[in-house]
């Protein structure tokens, strides 16, 4: 795992990409066998309009019924990871407004079908939406200019990484450390040179605590994961 963290780091954007392109298809696979399993019950041809025959019309009903679904599962992901749930809702009355006869014909079979792709969809989003907030950050170096008046104080930020053995990895890692304190941190410059190292260490020491969470950033008090950590305290 200590082998994958510097490419993950270094390709955070394109690992951001493939877990969710590969948490799409885990979606269509899982919500497909649901279907299958709860409301087909096995069966490749069904009375879905309940016209007591099992003709081309049902099968038609169905296909078109996988497409819905499938085009739902991106709708549904998509706006949970831009963070528009509200929107779903919308999306969930359109599609039963548009299906509205085949719901009269079999409300059971469309309702319970629809329920059970929109609940599990849902489900794995939010799984996707959190295993996102896993990845470690990337390099920045590539995204922040060197301000001027900054250099000065480079070789501490790189002595300390140096003599650091970096085990614990949130947003902002060792190698961006520099450029990320050069950019939101108040420069200063004394004659006193310990002054200037200690006030680097203790600002290049503070950012090793910012994580970033799916509801913002927040400063954590410990580097390892504290087991008592997300709990209320009674």
């Amino acid at each position: 795992m200590e082998s994958i963290l510097p490419f993950i780091r270094a390709n955070s954007t394109l690992t951001q990409g493939v877990v969710i392109v590969i948490g799409y298809f885990i979606t269509f696979i899982a919500t497909n066998l649901l279907i299958k399993r709860i409301i087909l019950k096995g069966k490749e041809k069904i009375d879905v309009d309940n016209d007591g025959n099992v003709d081309q019309k049902d099968e038609r009903i169905i296909r078109d019924g996988y497409i819905i679904g499938k085009c739902e599962n991106i709708i549904i992901i998509t706006f949970v990871l831009a963070g528009e749930v509200t929107g779903l809702a919308l999306i969930f009355a359109a599609k039963n407004l548009a299906r509205q006869k085949d719901i009269n014909d079999n409300a059971g079979f469309f309702l319970a079908g629809t329920m059970i792709n929109f609940t599990a969809t849902l489900l794995f989003a939010f799984v996707i939406k959190y295993v996102l907030t896993l990845i470690p950050a990337g390099n920045m170096n590539h995204k922040v200019a060197d301000p001027i008046g900054s250099s000065h104080f480079r070789h501490y930020i790189e002595n300390f990484n140096q003599m650091d053995n970096e085990l614990y990895i949130q947003h902002v890692p060792n190698d961006s450390a520099f450029l990320f304190l050069a950019e939101h941190i108040p420069l200063i410059e004394v004659p006193d040179k310990d002054i200037e190292e200690t006030y680097s260490f203790r600002w290049w020491t503070y950012r090793k605590h910012i994580k970033h969470t799916e509801d913002g950033f927040v400063i954590t008090e410990f580097l390892p994961k504290a087991p008592w950590s997300g709990k209320t305290i009674r």
